[in-house]
């Protein structure tokens, strides 16, 4: 679990990524990976998500600033 600026990201066992609204806990997006996630981090810039999974894999995932989303 990651709390960062006003949004809170999950990782379950169920290989599902999920962002959602921190004060208001209202799910955002949800992203399936299949494979369950160990750890989560974000980048110092918040442009990615790294998300470590069981079996080994590290899945980078980019995400778009504010000015970029119509």
């Amino acid at each position: 679990m990651i709390c960062k600026g006003e949004h809170l990201i999950t990782g379950d066992d169920q290989g599902n990524i999920t962002v959602y609204e921190l004060f208001r806990l209202r799910q955002l997006t949800s992203l399936p990976l299949y494979v369950p996630v160990h750890c989560l981090a974000i980048t110092n810039g918040n442009s990615h998500i790294m998300a470590g999974l069981r079996d080994g894999k590290l899945i980078i995932i980019g995400i778009k600033s504010p000015n970029e989303v119509r």
